[in-house]
């Protein structure tokens, strides 16, 4: 048995360009998913969760390249709990971790004097849709009087969320730019939790996972999702 099996299958599966590429691309606005190069889409080491939180989350960190050059970041943060979290400060986490790829880039590239964009998405799949706040300045406690004149100063920002309880299965199974192997991964994110009833869901997808055991390695990637 895997002790932490979401988490697993995450890094299994979406860790690999080829299959993260297609459902990245679905989830940015459409006039990025044309600005980027797709084909330069590269997994960068490293995790930049808190220590005491990697229960809860797993990251991954991607780097593309313009089509006119330069580079662009996209940030995948997996929450894999089975409710949101309560704290309502996922967007203050996300700045934590945004500031730290840059000090990892700024590492690399000393003489820099752009900092590259991130894009963050977090990707969730608990039983009830997300209720948290999605944009930092949400967050920050600022009377609405005095909001209009300092937005020019504060930190805003918002991330992009892929909520799986939100998403039907029809749209899951036709997802026309995600791999057959990213597009059964996700049906398991969203229904293995359902116990008893996720075999019955599961064969509805057969003809999925018949096409992901059709692929190069395929049975033992299918195997890899099953278990």
């Amino acid at each position: 048995m895997i002790s932490t099996p979401h988490d697993a299958l995450f890094k299994a599966v979406l860790g690999q360009p080829e299959h993260a590429r297609g459902m990245l691309r679905a989830i940015v606005p459409p006039v990025l998913a044309e600005a980027l190069d797709w084909q330069t889409l590269t997994l960068r080491p490293g995790s930049f969760v808190d220590a005491a939180l990697r229960h809860q989350h797993t990251d991954l960190l991607y780097s593309a390249t313009w089509r006119d050059g330069g580079e662009a970041l996209v940030y995948l943060l997996f929450e894999h709990q089975s409710t949101p979290p309560t704290e309502g400060l996922m967007a203050y986490r996300l700045l934590r971790y945004q500031d730290r790829i840059w000090e990892h880039w700024r590492a690399d590239h000393p003489k820099a004097r752009t900092l590259p964009m991130i894009i963050p998405i977090v990707m969730y799949h608990g039983t009830t849709p997300w209720s948290e706040p999605r944009s930092f300045e949400a967050l920050l406690d600022v009377p609405a009087g005095v909001r209009p004149a300092v937005e020019p100063y504060v930190v805003r920002f918002t991330y992009l969320l892929l909520d799986l309880s939100e998403i039907s299965d029809d749209e899951l199974r036709d997802g026309a730019m995600r791999t057959a192997l990213a597009r059964l991964a996700a049906m398991c994110f969203k229904h293995a939790r359902t116990g008893a009833g996720f075999l019955p869901i599961l064969g509805r997808w057969m003809n999925v996972a018949r096409e992901v055991a059709r692929a190069p390695n395929g049975l033992a990637a299918l195997a890899q999702v099953m278990r």
